[in-house]
Formats: C-alpha cells, sequence, structure tokens
C-alpha cells in the first residue's frame, strides 16, 4: 500500500519565508505525479485550526493522502519522492519527513514513546542521534512535511467527540500534533519519523539534522548543519527563475 494521490497542503501563518516559497514553486511545478493536486493554503489561522481546515478540505475532495508543509521549512521535490516512495512506510498511518527545532539546541523532531506516563500522559524522548536511514515509530509527529492517509484521519474522525476537533490544543498544554498523534495511538494507528529524509527549519540560517556516527552521545548540535541564507535564498533564486524560464526545473 502506497501514498496513492497526495493533495498538497501547506499552513502559512502570515509571511512565509522566502525560502520557503522558492520551494514550494519547486515543488508544485516539478515535483507532481499524475493525480496529485495542489490545496490553496491556508492563511492567517491559528495552528490547530489550520490544521483542521486542511484535513476536512483534503477529506472532501478525491485524493488517497495529504502533505503537510509549514511555511518555515526548507526542501526539494525529491524529499517528498523519497517519502512517498519508502517502502519501509508500508503500516504506517503518517509519516513525517527529519527535521530539527529552529531553537537551541536544536534537538531532532523525533518523539520516542518512553515506557512510563507522567504528568497524567505520556512522555517524550527525544534522541540525540536517531537511527539512520529508517522510519521509526513515534508517540506523535510534527505536521512540518507530513504524510498522511484518508483511512487515518476517517478513523480519528470516528474516535473523537462530534463537538471536537481532531487538531486541538488539551487541558494538559499538548500541542495539536501531539493530540491528534494520541487518538492515532488509540485507534491502533502507527506514526513515524522517516530519517532518511532530513529539510531544513529556516531562520536565521537553515537547520538540518545530519548523522554523525561519532556523536552518538554527544551534543545535539553537533549533528546539525548550518546552512547560510545568503548562500540558500540569493546564490538559488536566479537559477531557478532561469529554470522556470526554460521550463526544467530540478529536483
Amino acid at each position: 500500500m502506497n501514498w496513492g494521490k497526495i493533495h498538497i497542503a501547506c499552513r502559512i501563518g502570515g509571511y512565509p519565508d522566502p525560502v520557503f516559497f522558492q520551494d514550494w514553486t519547486r515543488l508544485v511545478v516539478a515535483g507532481l505525479r499524475d493525480g496529485d493536486r495542489v490545496m490553496s493554503p491556508v492563511v492567517g489561522m491559528p495552528q490547530h485550526y489550520a490544521a483542521e481546515r486542511i484535513a476536512n478540505n483534503f477529506l472532501a475532495g478525491q485524493c488517497d493522502s495529504v502533505l503537510y508543509l509549514d511555511d518555515d521549512m526548507s526542501f526539494l521535490p525529491a524529499d517528498l519522492d523519497r517519502l512517498r516512495d519508502d517502502p519501509l512506510s508500508e503500516g504506517f498511518g503518517a509519516v513525517s519527513a527529519l527535521c530539527v527545532a529552529r531553537g537551541t539546541p536544536h534537538r531532532p523532531i523525533v518523539f520516542l514513546d518512553d515506557s512510563e506516563e507522567q504528568n497524567g500522559g505520556p512522555p517524550w524522548k527525544i534522541p540525540i542521534q536517531p537511527e539512520p536511514d529508517t522510519i521509526l515509530e513515534v508517540g506523535f509527529i510534527g505536521l512540518a512535511f507530513a504524510l498522511v492517509r484518508r483511512e487515518t484521519f476517517v478513523a480519528v474522525r470516528a474516535a473523537v467527540d462530534e463537538d471536537h476537533m481532531m487538531f486541538r490544543w488539551d487541558y494538559r498544554g499538548d500541542s495539536e500534533d501531539a493530540t491528534f498523534g494520541q487518538t492515532c495511538r488509540e485507534c491502533g494507528i502507527k506514526m513515524g519519523v522517516n530519517t532518511g529524509v532530513s529539510i531544513g527549519h529556516t531562520g536565521t540560517v537553515i537547520f538540518r539534522h545530519v548523522h554523525d556516527p561519532e556523536n552518538a552521545e554527544g551534543s545535539v548540535s553537533g549533528n546539525v548543519e548550518f546552512e547560510e541564507r545568503a548562500n540558500g535564498v540569493l546564490g538559488t533564486i536566479p537559477k531557478l527563475n532561469k529554470e522556470l524560464a526554460h521550463g526544467k526545473v530540478k529536483g
């Protein structure tokens, strides 16, 4: 079972990062396959409302899966190819690419379930060096670059109260993606992070996780690659414009 036809969607809080806009353009020009669709961006909503709107818009269509994107990520069309084609995703209801937090110490966004509960809910263990080139089953995933199957939404929608959203903040302060993930787990749906697909998180520079076997127990920042924005944006926009003009956008 692959991901089938994918509906591409993004959450834009206000003004999208130029790096994201560049990469979004590459994706919609060169990264789609037959049957894929592009959803109008959801703009100016709180994150949980935006996630819910995307899910509802997707369910009203005919695609098999939806790709969530956030407007502060950096990626290539090939990243979607790797995420959707990886045979290890068989049996997972949702899978995200690997990215790191923008704030220091830039921890990988991999929320492994721990063995004991605390404060009324499951704790999350974040590894310094996630196992490379695999799909790690996690407690929940972020929605920055994530595929979710139609069957996942159908199951979660049926499991939540009629007057509740699938994506919501709960009384403990869990974020919308954590609450959605916990409902998935209650429904027996597996969620994973594909550590073979590493995407960038934009800020003053572009932060990206890299696998360093010699730093498995070292500092988190030792596994982070920093890309200067001047090189990442100003150096590639003219190249992208040239590719667009000649109809040859590279992945």
